[in-house]
């Protein structure tokens, strides 16, 4: 019987010691998950900004090894009536035939319309970019290559307009 009551004992006594330490080695695994997700959240926003800061970077070296490269021409376009306010400027170097567009300010277009810009290579209207309405204005964008180009007009047309630009629809022009 002594054993009995020792055995007993025993078991209610481990049975304890086995809660108090699961509940012990519970809390401290949740607590370290807890940094661990704390620390996981840290890193996401670090390299968010980090990402964010090497795409800045990588815009700005690739706009100033642009503005001074001698070979690239700089055009800018403006309205008609105010030909001293450029509202975009055009980079295009003739000799590898790149392009490259600064938006300035464009002006505004209604919703179910784009911009287009074209080239004039003689009469004929080449077609170089077409932009959305929401385009952003914030730094350079490569649009393509031109071979020969003696004008740039941007044009306002209905989304989709496959038919070349009327005079009416010219918004800004590099002459």
């Amino acid at each position: 019987m002594r054993s009995y009551k020792f055995l007993l004992t025993a078991s209610i006594l481990a049975s304890v010691l086995s809660t108090i330490s699961s509940w012990f080695f519970y809390s401290s695994w949740a607590e370290v998950e807890d940094t661990h997700l704390e620390l996981q959240k840290k890193n996401d926003s670090l390299n968010t900004s980090y990402e964010m800061l090497q795409t800045a970077f990588d815009s700005c070296s690739n706009e100033l090894s642009l503005l001074s490269d001698p070979e690239y021409r700089l055009i800018g376009l403006s309205v008609a009536d105010v030909p001293q306010k450029e509202r975009m400027r055009v980079l295009w170097n003739p000799y590898t035939r790149k392009t490259f567009v600064s938006l300035l300010s464009l002006p505004a277009i209604e919703p179910a319309e784009e911009y287009k810009l074209y080239c004039t290579a003689g009469k004929a209207f080449v077609l170089v970019a077409v932009f959305p309405d929401n385009i952003s204005n914030d730094h350079l964008m490569a649009v393509g290559k031109v071979a020969v180009a003696e004008s740039w007009q941007l044009f306002r047309t209905t989304k989709g307009d496959t038919n070349a630009p009327a005079p009416n629809q010219l918004l800004l022009s590099s002459y």
